[in-house]
């Protein structure tokens, strides 16, 4: 009977460490998935991510949006909410084994432009591409040699397209397609830009915890899984 009490009581002081804890997420600007506008954090993975918090008694969850490569050096994120594995990041974070989606890369041109279809990484010679600075290229970018225009700051997808329309430069990379079509039709271009799915495979974009934060991995991938059940992100992205 003692040991019941003395598990019980540990249980519950868990339980109530947990629920009085605050996790820092940070994410960089992906519409429709998160984004920060006019002083507020919207999007279908922040208002899932709320749900997902309450699943793992997660008492408070404090947003903060940065530029990618900020994202990447602020020691104060616990959780990057979504993000491309590769070794190097691997090295640093804690990933989780489920993603958030995965990602169909593309490549968005002018339409009245002679780019029609994209079949290797020939095709791109010659070509100057707008890619993240800090973001996950696929090996048919890396490999090429086309000229990469490396895009830093806030709204680096609205601000590429905006180039690409002008004339500035032949092509904006973008790992994950939705993104960039959302930008497409909230600029009202899409009479002048049209998209080319790239000949490659799909790529996970998934949550990414600091070494020190690493203790909320399994109960967030708990959460999703429950989730998951119920509800997958996929689904949800439908209704927002």
């Amino acid at each position: 009977m003692l040991r019941i009490w003395v598990g019980l009581g540990a249980f519950l002081c868990s339980v109530a460490v947990w629920a009085g804890q605050t996790l820092n997420v940070g994410y960089f600007d992906l519409p429709p998935h998160a984004q920060f506008r006019q002083g507020q954090h919207t999007g279908a993975a922040l208002a899932y991510f709320d749900l997902i918090a309450r699943q793992m008694g997660v008492s408070k969850v404090v947003y903060t949006q940065l530029p990618l490569s900020r994202l990447l050096q602020d020691q104060k994120i616990d959780l990057i909410l979504y993000l491309g594995k590769s070794p190097e990041r691997e090295k640093q974070l804690r990933f989780s084994r489920q993603p958030w989606l995965k990602m169909q890369g593309t490549l968005t041109v002018k339409a009245s432009g002679p780019i029609q279809r994209i079949r290797s990484r020939d095709d791109l010679a010659g070509l100057s591409i707008g890619v993240w600075q800090d973001g996950y290229r696929s090996p048919l970018i890396t490999q090429s040699s086309a000229q990469l225009d490396l895009m830093a700051g806030d709204g680096i997808v609205a601000r590429s397209l905006q180039k690409v329309a002008l004339g500035r430069m032949n092509a904006f990379y973008s790992p994950e397609a939705l993104s960039v079509q959302r930008e497409i039709q909230r600029l009202g271009l899409g009479e002048q830009l049209r998209m080319i799915n790239l000949p490659e495979p799909a790529v996970e974009l998934c949550a990414a915890f600091r070494p020190t934060a690493a203790h909320y991995l399994p109960r967030y991938e708990a959460a999703v899984a429950k989730m998951a059940r119920t509800l997958p992100y996929s689904q949800f992205l439908r209704t927002r």
